[in-house]
This record gives structure tokens, C-alpha cells and sequence, in this order.
């Protein structure tokens, strides 16, 4: 494809008081304001700083604990420890160098970028349809860019990390008008119908989830009996850890967090008010607090 394509889920969050003693234990004060927020699988943090919008990284350095790494984009997203962007006007997908304000274009447009264990993944601008970036297919690398499927409502990335050998690839599709739900192959590239109408899908690890368009409970996907099994009611949002497959959610009227428990229907309350849920991998959520968009994060 020469117009290529795009990057990774970006997490804008926005959270109602934050304040330690509100949201409960585990919670700790990160900076801000921000807007975009995105962590690597090294807990490497980026966020973009707001009112201008340019992206700077935790650092921990003595006196610098944030620093400038380059401008605006239009999304941020991480594979691995890797950190790419999608430009403003969605002309140029950029992989960062891990130098400050450097930056290697990997792609043309695009108009939806996804991302998570499974690599990087984007949409064509004009045709809708979904390409991989440096596919794994059947133990060995596709590089570049690689048409994989057709036009989707929205897609979802999984994966359980780890060598090329023993990794394991998850992607998954919700067809245009929404009523079907597809699991990609990575062996045989192709896609496989796993369930009916949903509003949202959401992935992470080896687990995958979808709301239903009516009610929109949350379900979970069985991969052994490939059944879908209802685990909770309807929330204002969900977000799913990259690296644990854990699932969280905010409750409707945005008056708490929740942690889905694994067994259907039970929840553990971990925070109070809340305007928005985002994770990181392997056990990090993160909110910002949404009249001053502070981040915060939660560590369990």
C-alpha cells in the first residue's frame, strides 16, 4: 500500500476528583495537565502536554522529570517498548528513535491506528481497510506494511508477549454495521466469526470483551468453548490491561472504579469519581482528573 497507514489506541482521560483520599488507596498524583496518554511495556510513560499538545516522556531524571520528545499528533500509541504517532492531519505514521524531538516515518495516511502485543495495525483513509505493520505470520516477520482484511466498525488488539516462538497474537473486528464479531488468524491471515452484534469491542492479553448493543452489558469470549458469557451491567466506559487481560470499568453515573473480579457479575470498587479509565500493561490504570486533567495512576 503506498498511502500506508497509522498507529495505536491513545488514551485521553479525563477524571472528577482525584484527590488520594476520594479515589482511594493505590492512587498516585503523575503531572499535568495532559491530554494523550500512553505507557510501554518497559513502564516507559509519554503524555501530551496540554494546552499545546507536544509529547513528553517520564524521564526521572533529577530536576527533569518530563521532557519534550517532539510536537502535537493526532494519536500516540505504544507496542512493545516501541513509541509511535499519527501526525495532526493524519498524513504520516513516525516511529520515535528514543532521542528527544526524533523521529522515523514508517507510513503514509491513515485514519485509525490500533496497538497492543499483537504489533501495530492501521486503516486506509480511502478504502477502510485494515493493514499490519511488520506482520508475524506462522513464526516468521512480514515487513512493512501488509493488507490483512477489509473495512471494520472498529478493531481490538491483544497478544501474550514473549519469544517469537512463544507469543501468542490476537486481533480482533467488528464488522462495519456493527453486528458481527471476528477473530483474525495469524497462521492463515484469515477471519473467523466469533459472535453477534456488539456496540464495542475490547481486548488485551488473551481476553476479549464486548458490550452489547441494547443493554450495553459487557460480555466475555471463551476461547475453549467459544461461548460469550455475560460478566457485568452497563458502565459509562471499559478499559482492558495490554499485558494481564484485566478489566475495569466506570460506573454509569461516573461516581466510581471498578475492577471486574473474574467471576461474572462480582466487581471490586477501587476508586471513587472518575471521568475517564485508560491502563498500561500489566497492571497500571490511569485517569486524569477532567477540570485540570491531572494524571493520576493506580498501581495494584
Amino acid at each position: 500500500m503506498k498511502k500506508l497507514m497509522a498507529l495505536t489506541v491513545v488514551w485521553a482521560i479525563f477524571m472528577p476528583f482525584l484527590a488520594s483520599k476520594a479515589i482511594g488507596a493505590g492512587w498516585n498524583k503523575v503531572w499535568g495537565p495532559v491530554g494523550i496518554v500512553v505507557e510501554t511495556g518497559n513502564h516507559s510513560i509519554y503524555a501530551t502536554k496540554l494546552p499545546e499538545g507536544d509529547i513528553y516522556a517520564y524521564t526521572g531524571k533529577p530536576g527533569m522529570k518530563w521532557e519534550n520528545i517532539g510536537g502535537p499528533g493526532k494519536k500516540f500509541v505504544t507496542v512493545g517498548k516501541n513509541l509511535y504517532s499519527l501526525s495532526p492531519d493524519g498524513s504520516g505514521v513516525w516511529r520515535y528513535t528514543g532521542t528527544p524531538m526524533k523521529w522515523d516515518k514508517i507510513g503514509g495516511p491513515a485514519s485509525e491506528i490500533y496497538g497492543g502485543g499483537s504489533g501495530l495495525f492501521a486503516t486506509n483513509p480511502q478504502t477502510g481497510d485494515i493493514y499490519a505493520y511488520n506482520l508475524v505470520s506462522g513464526g516468521t516477520y512480514k515487513k512493512g506494511w501488509t493488507k490483512i482484511g477489509g473495512p471494520g466498525k472498529m478493531f481490538a488488539v491483544g497478544g501474550v508477549i514473549g519469544e517469537l516462538a512463544a507469543a501468542k497474537y490476537y486481533l480482533y473486528g467488528l464488522s462495519p454495521d456493527g453486528k458481527e464479531v471476528f477473530q483474525f488468524n495469524f497462521n492463515t491471515l484469515k477471519w473467523t466469526k466469533i459472535g453477534e452484534a456488539a456496540s464495542s469491542i475490547y481486548a488485551g492479553s488473551d481476553k476479549v470483551y464486548a458490550t452489547n448493543p441494547k443493554t450495553v452489558d459487557i460480555w466475555e469470549y471463551n476461547h475453549v468453548t467459544k461461548k460469550w458469557t455475560k460478566i457485568g451491567g452497563s458502565e459509562k466506559m471499559f478499559a482492558v490491561d495490554g499485558g494481564t487481560g484485566a478489566l475495569y470499568g466506570l460506573s454509569s453515573d461516573g461516581s466510581g472504579v471498578w475492577r471486574y473480579a473474574g467471576t461474572p457479575m462480582k466487581w471490586e470498587k477501587i476508586g471513587g469519581p472518575a471521568g475517564g479509565i485508560y491502563t498500561g500493561p500489566f497492571g497500571r490504570l490511569y485517569a486524569t482528573e477532567p477540570q485540570t486533567h491531572y494524571l493520576w495512576s493506580y498501581q495494584q
